[in-house]
């Protein structure tokens, strides 16, 4: 695979050619991720080698267009991955993610406690920078002091190893919320979704007649599965919805526990 195969790497443009800021979701497959990430890192790493020698200036331009165009391009594109896992999540891609999360943690962990870097930054003189530049540089040195680039020895190893750790229990909690949500389904009858909206309904409806089919449902009912009914409605309509169910409940002197009217958690 190649950079211009692989749409990760190769500049985003649209089916036509068009050149486009966005990145082109539909053309993204787990495959990309791997090398997309691998060559993207090895090209921050070199871009951090060259600042960080002795024999580079101390200057603010010369270190942004080599440093941070690189890092610019890596965060660009794992920003792609990173909402591709979230809102297009299928076992490949998860395994895809899961695969380069240690590898970029480590990279952005490295980058900010880096004490050569830290130190170029420190040696800029400000009286060069313009005011956009400098509180820009303000932020840098704070940041530096925050990822631990005044730390040694033992300290910054522990540092370390928090900031992995860190990456892969919100990985993981962030599966588990998604997981949740996709299991989430509520059997309701044609009386609870009264004014629910008609795309609704006709996705409810086609979700029990699967349920059915797969035996794991009622053909008298409609299913409301949490996570598409989200994407559909948006959060606040889904409140809505639900809101309804209740006080239908209420009313009817229904609760989750009858016949008919019932929450239940799939297990995968």
């Amino acid at each position: 695979m190649t950079e211009t195969t692989n749409p990760l790497l190769s500049p985003f443009k649209t089916p036509v050619g068009i050149a486009t800021a966005l990145p082109l979701f539909d053309q993204i497959k787990p495959m990309h991720v791997a090398p997309a990430m691998d060559t993207l890192l090895a090209h921050a790493q070199q871009a951090l080698d060259t600042v960080t020698a002795t024999d580079f200036p101390a200057q603010w331009l010369d270190i942004s267009k080599e440093l941070d165009v690189a890092t610019e391009q890596l965060g660009r594109v794992w920003g792609a991955v990173n909402h591709l896992n979230h809102v297009a999540d299928t076992p490949e891609l998860r395994a895809a993610y899961n695969e380069a999360l240690p590898k970029v943690t480590a990279f952005y962990t490295a980058l900010g406690a880096n004490e050569a870097l830290y130190a170029k930054y420190k040696a800029i003189d400000v009286s060069t920078l313009n005011t956009e530049q400098l509180q820009a540089h303000k932020n840098a040195i704070r940041n530096f002091v925050l990822s631990g680039a005044e730390l040694t020895g033992v300290a910054k190893e522990r540092f370390a190893q928090i900031q992995e750790r860190l990456a892969e229990l919100s990985q993981k909690f962030s599966e588990n919320a998604l997981d949740a949500t996709e299991a989430f389904v509520y059997y309701a009858s044609m009386d609870e979704l009264q004014g629910v909206p008609d795309d609704v309904l006709q996705a409810a409806q086609k979700a029990a007649a699967k349920d059915a089919d797969d035996g794991g449902g009622r053909k008298n009912g409609l299913v409301i599965h949490l996570l598409v009914t989200h994407i559909s409605l948006g959060c606040a309509r889904l409140l809505r919805l639900f809101a309804t169910l209740d006080e239908l409940r209420l009313h009817s002197g229904k609760n989750r526990s009858s016949a008919g009217y019932r929450s239940l958690a799939k297990q995968h």
